[in-house]
């Protein structure tokens, strides 16, 4: 709508020349289509009047029908659009982070930036939301989740190599003041390539983003990915930069959007080189948003870096959480009982270049699993891979599987190859892993 409405305003004369019915046919399809229904109709789940679990669906749609809003002056339609937005922004915490992960945070919080951006330049900066930190916070969540060289932690259905609009982010930054996020926007465009290359969703924000191109060329390339950290509690994730090394630790819950069965989930990477990963989401299917979803395997918590206890792998729903979930610095402390009706807590801490994982059970049979990128070569103590150990101080016994990718959207985050290694331990009250070189 946004693109048609805003085609047929700029070259309405040429249209008109070539026949004088495409005009009218336009603005009647956007006022039956598009205007007539907005008005009308709250039936619309992502509005917003029915449910409260609002994502990425509510500013992407707002921020393209905002165009023929503002273009024929439908005050009632911006004042509902304003009202719907409330929703959505509701929907998360001060904290501004997005559950989605970050591929969906490049149609959620940077169109929430659209359709801001849209209404600042229609007002010449009369109706202006870019001081709100609440939204400052959301716009600044990617570059929290970044690992480095085009890198993404990569929870729920996100992909390691995100293909975000980099000039939009950038615009997005100098809107807000943040030189931190247009060095960060900047520091992108260094590890552009065909896997994750920019394919603008809409052709607006394609038009914008030329206008400040030669800016953005020249910039400063200066963002530093060395000694970051970041402590997300609303989603519960800690994620870190410490010399060589980048960690992540994810708490949540298996009701997120995009849900899944993850709850204590760890990623290592070295020297930004992914070695413990989250596998993340193949391309969607019939089953993809269906209660057949935990049949996808990466869906599953037996494809993450959790264990599995007594048999039991983690189950879906709100009610899987972790709970007393407690960062002191770089360590981090959770409850993952609920997740398997078992006892199972959960504690992470990082020292001396070492990740430290260790869990707590009740006499259990467990099993620990971990997900790597590269083949792993058995050792005494676990595996080492590409010169990084995991090893375990418990006996138990190690076994390793091979993952072959066929999904063309896996692929391209992984190659055709992925690895699975297991600890499997008979009856035990504890399990303390050390991971690092």
């Amino acid at each position: 709508a946004g693109v048609v409405c805003l085609a047929e305003t700029v070259l309405h004369d040429e249209l008109y020349a070539i026949a004088p019915q495409i005009s009218s046919r336009v603005r009647y399809e956007l006022k039956h289509r598009i205007l007539t229904p907005f008005a009308e109709r709250c039936d619309f789940w992502w509005m917003g009047y029915e449910r409260t679990d609002i994502n990425n669906w509510n500013p992407w749609i707002l921020s393209n029908v905002v165009f023929p809003f503002l273009i024929y002056r439908r005050t009632d339609c911006l004042e509902k659009a304003l009202y719907i937005l409330d929703t959505f922004l509701n929907y998360y915490s001060d904290e501004g982070s997005c559950d989605e992960g970050i591929t969906y945070w490049n149609v959620g919080a940077l169109s929430l930036f659209d359709f801001l951006e849209t209404l600042y330049l229609a007002t010449d900066g009369a109706i202006d939301f870019f001081k709100v930190e609440k939204i400052r916070s959301m716009f600044t969540f990617a570059e929290k989740m970044y690992i480095g060289k085009g890198q993404f932690v990569n929870f729920a259905d996100a992909a390691p190599l995100a293909p975000l609009e980099i000039l939009t982010v950038y615009r997005m930054g100098k809107r807000i003041q943040s030189e931190s996020t247009m060095r960060f926007a900047r520091e992108l465009f260094l590890w552009q390539s065909e896997k994750n290359k920019i394919e603008y969703l809409t052709l607006k924000r394609g038009l914008f983003d030329m206008l400040i191109y030669d800016e953005y060329k020249s910039a400063p390339l200066d963002f530093s990915e060395k000694n970051r950290y970041n402590v997300a509690r609303d989603i519960q994730v800690l994620t870190a930069c410490i010399g060589d090394v980048f960690i992540a630790v994810k708490g949540g819950t298996n009701a997120e959007n995009h849900n899944h069965n993850d709850v204590g989930n760890i990623l290592f990477y070295h020297k930004c080189s992914p070695v413990i990963i989250d596998i993340g989401a193949p391309i969607y299917d019939a089953r993809s948003f269906s209660d057949r979803r935990y049949e996808i395997f990466s869906n599953q918590s037996d494809y993450h870096n959790v264990p599995k206890v007594n048999g039991k792998s983690q189950k879906a729903g709100g009610d899987a959480r972790a709970e007393h979930f407690t960062v002191e610095g770089l360590r981090v402390q959770m409850d993952l009982s609920s997740c398997y009706a078992e006892k199972c807590l959960r504690t992470t801490d990082f020292q001396g270049g070492h990740l430290y994982v260790t869990d707590t059970f009740d006499g259990a049979a467990v099993q620990s699993c971990f997900i790597l990128v590269k083949a792993p070569r058995l050792t005494e103590h676990g595996v080492t891979v590409g010169g990084i150990k995991i090893e375990c101080k418990q006996p138990c016994e190690v076994t390793s599987e091979e993952i072959v990718l066929t999904d063309k959207r896996l692929q391209n985050s992984w190659g055709d190859h992925l690895y699975r290694v297991v600890f499997h331990f008979q009856n035990t009250d504890k399990t303390e892993f050390v991971i690092g070189e």
